[in-house]
Order: C-alpha cells, then sequence, then structure tokens
C-alpha cells in the first residue's frame, strides 16, 4: 500500500522549492499558491521539520513578493512550531525577523535578535554570529541604539 502512494512529503518539499524559483522570477502570486499548498500538505502529516521548512520559503516567498508584513507573520508561525533550539534554521529565522522587524522601526526587532544570537552562540555558527553583529551595527549607525 505504501508503495502505491506518492511520496507527499517529497512532493511538497520540491513544490516549496518551486515556490522560490517563481518568486525570484517575479510571479508571486504562483509562488504564494505553491508554497502555501506546500505547507498545507506538511502540516496535515504532522511533519514538523518539513513543515517548518516550508513555513521558511513561504517567508521568503512573501518578502520576495513585497509583502514583508506577511513574511514576519509566516516567521512567527514557523518559529511557534516545537523545533529543537539547536537547528541552524532557527536562529537564521530569528534572524530574518529580527531584519524585517528592525527595517519597520518594531522594538521587538531586539528581542528577535537576541533569540537569533542565542541560538548561534549555543551552536557555534560564526557566520550567524557575524549577521547578528552586522545587523546591530546597522541598527547603530542610523541612529536607533543597540539590539541587546
Amino acid at each position: 500500500l505504501r508503495a502505491a502512494m506518492p511520496d507527499q512529503r517529497g512532493t511538497a518539499i520540491a513544490q516549496s522549492g518551486l515556490a522560490l524559483s517563481e518568486a525570484g522570477l517575479g510571479d508571486a502570486d504562483q509562488a504564494r499558491r505553491l508554497a502555501q499548498q506546500a505547507c498545507r500538505v506538511l502540516e496535515r502529516s504532522a511533519d514538523v521539520a518539513g513543515h517548518h521548512g516550508t513555513l521558511n520559503n513561504l517567508a521568503v516567498v512573501e518578502l520576495l513578493g513585497g509583502n514583508p508584513a506577511q513574511a514576519v507573520s509566516v516567521l512567527e508561525r514557523a518559529l511557534a512550531l516545537s523545533l529543537p533550539a539547536n537547528q541552524r534554521s532557527v536562529g537564521w529565522q530569528y534572524a530574518l525577523l529580527a531584519d524585517l522587524r528592525e527595517r519597520s522601526g518594531d522594538p521587538a526587532a531586539a528581542t528577535a535578535l537576541a533569540a537569533a544570537r542565542e541560538c548561534f552562540q549555543r551552536i557555534g555558527e560564526r557566520r550567524g554570529m557575524a549577521a547578528v553583529a552586522d545587523l546591530d551595527r546597522r541598527v547603530r549607525s542610523a541612529g536607533r541604539g543597540s539590539i541587546k
């Protein structure tokens, strides 16, 4: 029976990748449809890691499609899933969330950046720590203080 069923996880992950390609090519509507469909499949399957990854891709699709507020909402959904805190992707999601919040003037950027820093320190992610330091410098140079 299993052999006769399509690999829904693999198909959804591939579809999520196609969504990124469509977004990169400028077709935001098609990209959003593909990414949302992939998210629904993986959410129904209870595949937390797969759902987390497709939500991340949906956030990027929203960002590339010119919807940063929607990207923030999707990232918040992804981060609300129960994924181990030592996952590298979690740190990068917090860093992207901090960047998007900082660009919109949202003071909650500090909280997201602190979470990114903590995750990157815990796993020894040097590139992530450099990204956090760069964002912190950008905030200071714009005269908005330092993100703690």
